[in-house]
């Protein structure tokens, strides 16, 4: 099954990226729409499918990212979700110092 449902509000892809200041930042850009990607045949099905964001200005499916904003303002890496934009670019700046970026 690979299909395209369209995103309830709120949903936003987040990008690293450093600022003027040198500093750690984000780009921020809406979801307008979910590929889903898989099978639904059975349960183990169910559980690898996935979903990637569709963006306004991005021709296609957009697999780039770093982090997904939920509209309540938590935010979903690939391994870990936490509990609003601080906190994650906070655990961002950690992980960027203990490897030297």
């Amino acid at each position: 099954m690979n299909t395209v449902i369209q995103s309830n509000p709120g949903f936003s892809v987040l990008t690293l990226c450093i600022n003027k200041a040198g500093r750690l930042s984000y780009q921020r850009e809406n979801v307008i729409a979910w590929y889903i990607s898989g099978t639904n045949e059975t349960k183990e099905d169910r559980q690898n499918l996935s979903a990637f964001p569709i963006l306004p200005l991005n021709e296609g499916v957009f697999y780039d990212f770093d982090a997904i904003e939920h509209p309540l303002g938590s935010i979903q890496t690939e391994h870990q979700t936490f509990k609003d934009l601080a906190e994650w670019l906070s655990h961002e700046e950690t992980e960027r110092a203990k490897h030297g970026d």
